[in-house]
């Protein structure tokens, strides 16, 4: 503003009233682009405003992805320990069969055996 009010009184000093409104001009000018910078650094400010709220909404949102990420990593973790554990008595109880089945058939062998003699 002292700008404006220097350049108008050293045009009211130095050159006539010609000059005078030519600088009345100008700085009618420069006030309608000031005022038009004004609504766009307010516009700017609600954008601004706008990008801050999603930003924190889309922190929150991360923050609970994070929560269920590890939650679900800790179920994983507890599902592969049971299902080893599941395996392995799997696995002793195949053995059990195949003894019991191998012992199946020596019993039906010697079964045989045995109506054969007779």
């Amino acid at each position: 503003m002292y700008l404006l009010t220097t350049l108008l009184e050293e045009a009211m000093t130095h050159h006539g009233t010609e000059r005078m409104i030519n600088v009345s001009d100008k700085l009618d000018l420069i006030l309608q682009k000031l005022d038009g910078l004004g609504s766009r650094i307010s516009s700017i400010e609600t954008d601004i405003t706008s990008i801050n709220a999603t930003q924190q909404q889309q922190g929150n949102l991360l923050t609970q992805l994070i929560d269920i990420v590890g939650s679900t990593n800790e179920k994983v973790s507890r599902f592969e320990s049971k299902l080893d554990a599941v395996q392995v008595e799997q696995d002793r109880q195949g053995k059990v069969l195949q003894s019991l089945a191998f012992r199946s058939l020596e019993q039906e062998s010697e079964i045989r055996q045995i109506k054969q003699a007779k």
